[in-house]
């Protein structure tokens, strides 16, 4: 019961994460300058740091495994979700765009439209 409870904490958390990051600009024009300096720039940079330095290090330490390499190959892909359903129709795009970093530039484009348009203050 523990575990399914941190789970929904954990995923409430992400998805408000996400909203701000996408739509908090719509809200105050503080919330879209924070976004701006401070929200997206902590999150490109914990998914590099996360996706660069974590996951190499953890995967070439058990590249050697043979146990490793046999229970990688049965995991199925769990992250069957709206990234999954975009990487195919965003196949010759640059970035897709519900993709971590993709989700991160539609925010930006939305803070700066909103400040420059809604809050009028750039």
């Amino acid at each position: 019961m523990a575990n399914n409870s941190m789970f929904i904490i954990i995923m409430l958390l992400h998805f408000i994460v996400w909203f701000t990051v996408i739509f908090g600009a719509m809200f105050s024009s503080t919330l879209a300058k924070f976004n701006i300096f401070y929200l997206y720039p902590a999150t490109y940079l914990s998914y590099v740091v996360f996706n660069a330095c974590i996951l190499n290090v953890f995967e070439s330490n058990l590249s050697g495994d043979k146990e490793f390499n046999i229970v990688k190959e049965k995991i199925p892909n769990f992250n069957v979700s709206l990234y999954e359903f975009t990487t195919g129709l965003f196949n010759n795009c640059a970035q897709n765009p519900a993709s971590p970093m993709g989700m991160i530039i539609v925010g930006f484009i939305v803070s700066l439209y909103s400040l420059k348009y809604i809050w009028n203050e750039i």
